[in-house]
């Protein structure tokens, strides 16, 4: 049994942002994330999981800006690519943070 392996992406919240990444979810679960989804915020997280060579979408949330502890709460230092600013990806991974190039040497 292969191990499943999460990473995040965030962004910042756009007209149809919300409805694309919700449109991944059915059901319960989709009903869960919408209570919690507050489109006041700036960004959203989202939560990816590979498992066995295939990826889903596994989570979403709306988060505030400015402070990364409103994001570490929930990637708990595994990979976060953050298209949120003018250089696109920034990698967060294990308190550090990447540009795409030194992500790709390192």
């Amino acid at each position: 049994m292969r191990r499943s392996n999460k990473y995040y992406i965030l962004r910042r919240i756009e007209k149809d942002t919300i409805d694309a990444f919700l449109c991944e979810f059915s059901g319960t679960i989709r009903e869960q994330i919408e209570k919690r989804i507050d489109s006041k915020k700036p960004l959203i997280l989202v939560e990816k999981t590979c498992k066995d060579g295939s990826e889903t979408y596994t989570n979403v949330w709306t988060i505030g800006e400015g402070c990364e502890i409103n994001w570490t709460k929930y990637t708990k230092g595994r990979q976060m690519y953050d298209y949120t600013g003018v250089v696109k990806p920034l990698i967060h991974e294990k308190g550090t943070v990447l540009t795409w190039e030194q992500y790709s040497n390192k």
